[in-house]
């Protein structure tokens, strides 16, 4: 139920975000949705890393504040999480979206 609560509030907050900004801009909705779920999807699955350019930001500190040197193994380990796979669904709904809308403007001779 809770996972279900988190993608339902990822995917509201994603279509608000791309709400604004294409009514900001005056643009079409679904000119801006594949724009706007890549960079939620990038965001998201930045941090959902558990190495990622903060944490080696903060060891670094934090080594320097108790003068030792640490020995880290940088490994990648992605956490599966509701909020990277709802905004990578949403990409990729839009992504066919765009390619099915805009099939004639691009594919014609």
């Amino acid at each position: 139920m809770k996972k279900l609560f988190i993608g339902m509030l990822t995917l509201f907050i994603i279509v608000l975000v791309n709400h604004l900004i294409s009514n900001s801009l005056k643009v079409s909705f679904l000119d801006m949705s594949l724009i706007i779920g890549v960079l939620f999807t990038t965001i998201i699955g930045f941090f959902s890393t558990e190495d990622n350019i903060y944490n080696r930001f903060l060891d670094y500190w934090t080594a320097i504040s108790i003068d030792k040197e640490t020995t880290r193994n940088y490994g990648l380990k992605f956490f599966k999480s509701t909020p990277f796979f709802v905004s990578l669904a949403y990409t990729l709904v839009a992504f066919i979206l765009s390619i099915y809308t805009y099939w004639d403007y691009f594919f014609t001779a």
